[in-house]
């Protein structure tokens, strides 16, 4: 799975955002993959992104089982 991202795909992923009356809503964010990562956890390899989104300048790091390549168009 991880072997479809390259670092500087434009990536997308689906999340949580809780506004500040209690309403939830699912959003849909968008950003540039800066690296792939893979990690022992609880004896299993994990493996997620560093993502930089187009929302804002902070990396989060996102599960690649979530992301979706966004295809550019020319």
């Amino acid at each position: 799975m991880a072997s479809h991202f390259k670092n500087g795909d434009i990536v997308a992923w689906k999340g949580w955002k809780l506004l500040s009356d209690g309403t939830v809503l699912r959003e849909t964010y968008e950003g540039v993959l800066v690296n792939v990562i893979t990690e022992t956890v609880g004896g299993r390899s994990v493996t997620y992104a560093r993502v930089l989104p187009f929302q804002n300048d902070i990396i989060v790091e996102v599960n690649v089982f979530c992301l979706q390549k966004v295809n550019q168009k020319d």
